[in-house]
């Protein structure tokens, strides 16, 4: 075949293990040839290799055919090379550094692109989902879920997503833990661009993943299969506000079906966000109800015990602290933190500013304030 001569004439130097990586490459990228051909192919023929030297596959299409010929014509050792030289590695159902955790799956990814590091087998690993047009407080609350794991040396799974996904790894990321982002396009593309600095932070303690080629653009469709791998690669899974009809909850079908805890973070009945996740508690998910909790589930004892919290309220006057500790994630109106405090409007006011200048809480909306993390 093409590929075959092609790619052994211009590779001298390439040995055979790298050579089985370009035809597993070329395979899972022939246009229209999805899994379960391949999965007949490999029945067939045993290897990537053997089918590539096949001139003809006699219960294709003539569509798929054809697609099979041209593919063969692509010089794909170039683009190995080009990808190896962006940083993104290849790594293949046969390599040994292929993730145990997925071995399992009955469709687990033939190949996979990663740029920085796959998560240790030897770490206990939590995904974190949810919403992605997220409230104020499940994003505070994300991330602090987030910075808890990475603190107790649990590694962080999520989809890189706007929203809950984005905040909970922004959370392990900025703990200095590792966090892997599992994406639905080519790992050399950042989406969504809003997620910019956290797609570049995450490469260096954790790392990207994905199982679709690098230039491969976000389509929906591709969700779902990305959310499969998100729930494979967790140990446990936690679930932050999700609407009744949720892509998250596609994923904690699958971590079900994969035999994972899933957990939910309750939230307030009349709160549309809260549908999904109230509804998982209903049918026996985990209660979490501080992010402490999860720990407890991976037996681990809390790190680091000295919070920022402690921190802060060290250094925040009686009044202030006063104030400052009754305050939650929750936005809470200024009337009545008046009531609860005792102090007049003028000293409220006064605090509540001064506690803002110190970035510790933010105000929503007119007059409702509320930590900016726990």
């Amino acid at each position: 075949s093409v590929i075959c001569r092609e790619n052994y004439r211009e590779a001298d130097l390439a040995d055979k293990i790298e050579m089985q990586k370009i035809y597993w490459y070329w395979l899972c990228n022939i246009p229209g040839i999805g899994r379960k051909k391949i999965e007949r192919l490999l029945e067939e023929y045993k290897t990537p290799e053997e089918i590539c030297r096949q001139k003809k596959i006699e219960w294709f299409t003539e569509k798929e055919q054809e697609a099979f010929v041209e593919s063969k014509k692509i010089k794909w050792l170039a683009r190995y090379t080009q990808a190896k030289a962006n940083g993104i590695r290849i790594i293949t159902c046969e390599d040994r550094e292929y993730p145990k955790r997925l071995i399992c799956l009955h469709d687990r990814p033939y190949v996979l692109y990663v740029k920085g590091n796959l998560p240790d087998e030897d770490i206990p690993t939590c995904g974190i989902v949810g919403a992605r047009n997220c409230t104020r407080y499940g994003a505070a609350l994300a991330g602090e879920i987030g910075r808890v794991l990475a603190t107790n040396g649990i590694q962080v799974i999520s989809g890189l997503a706007r929203g809950i996904d984005g905040e909970g790894q922004n959370g392990a990321v900025h703990a200095s833990g590792a966090s892997f982002g599992i994406l639905g396009c080519g790992v050399d593309i950042c989406y969504p661009e809003e997620n910019r600095k956290l797609y570049e932070l995450i490469q260096d303690k954790g790392g990207l993943i994905s199982e679709f080629a690098p230039g491969t653009q976000a389509r929906p469709t591709h969700f779902p299969m990305r959310n499969r791998l998100i729930s494979a690669l967790s140990d446990k899974l936690i679930v932050v506000e999700a609407k009744k009809k949720s892509g998250s909850l596609i994923t904690v079908d699958f971590a079900l079906e994969q035999g994972k805890e899933v957990f939910g973070v309750p939230g307030r009945v009349t709160d549309v966000l809260s549908e999904g996740v109230n509804n998982l508690l209903r049918l026996g998910a985990g209660v979490l109800t501080r992010p402490e909790d999860i720990l407890e589930e991976f037996d681990i004892s809390s790190l680091g015990k000295c919070t920022k919290e402690e921190k802060n309220n060290f250094l925040l006057a009686e009044k202030e602290n006063m104030l400052y500790s009754m305050l939650d994630l929750q936005p809470k109106n200024i009337q009545y933190i008046i009531e609860e405090t005792g102090m007049d409007v003028s000293a409220v006011s006064e605090i509540l500013l001064e506690l803002q200048m110190r970035g510790l809480i933010v105000e929503y909306g007119k007059n409702h304030y509320a930590k900016i993390k726990i």
